[in-house]
């Protein structure tokens, strides 16, 4: 039947608010698609915030990294088992002060170095400001970031901050068809 078939992205968001998360706090359908066409198979990436982004990430073959500070978010996120994917680590990590504000003590082995990176945590009113000061720990020069909730005056602000450290321009896009969310893209 034409036209029933359910997206890859209702399905899994359904699976999201079936383990208990919140339909309200969920990656806009709109910048998961300008995400998911970024990705190619093999690619490293990196999210800030857990949830549904997660799900759809654990989806596509890439060698993905999950980071949340909330016990409550990594809680839903276990009971979905995505944790249990080979290609897909989650790590439950504390904040710490830096020089830009707070940011995730966790850091990654060897050196990795992330193609594409998703900025949509800490949660609640931290601020993700401390993303500048490991920007060059985490990205390599042709790393695309995404900065979701850029609707938001903090949000805009530092997605112009990560655009003038990296050199390319900053475009911003609805994230979502029904509400007023925005991201941003810096890279291409």
């Amino acid at each position: 039947m034409q036209g029933t078939e359910v997206s890859m992205y209702d399905k899994l968001k359904d699976e999201w608010v079936h383990a208990g998360g919140s339909e309200d706090y969920v990656i806009g359908e709109l910048l998961w698609r300008a995400i998911s066409s970024q990705i190619l198979r093999g690619m490293r990436t990196l999210e800030t915030g857990t949830g549904l982004s997660t799900m759809l990430f654990s989806e596509e073959w890439v060698h993905h990294t999950a980071l949340e500070n909330s016990r409550e978010w990594h809680a839903t996120l276990t009971e979905t088992g995505v944790q249990n994917i080979p290609s897909v680590e989650v790590h439950l990590s504390e904040l710490q002060q830096g020089e830009s504000g707070q940011w995730y003590k966790w850091r990654p082995n060897n050196g990795i170095k992330y193609d594409l990176i998703l900025i949509d945590g800490p949660t609640g009113n931290i601020g993700r400001d401390g993303i500048l000061d490991v920007l060059d720990v985490l990205a390599h020069k042709d790393t695309i970031i995404f900065l979701d909730d850029t609707n938001r005056d903090a949000e805009k602000m530092l997605a112009k901050k990560i655009a003038s450290a990296r050199g390319p321009s900053v475009s911003y896009y609805k994230a979502s068809l029904s509400d007023g969310r925005e991201y941003a893209q810096i890279g291409e």
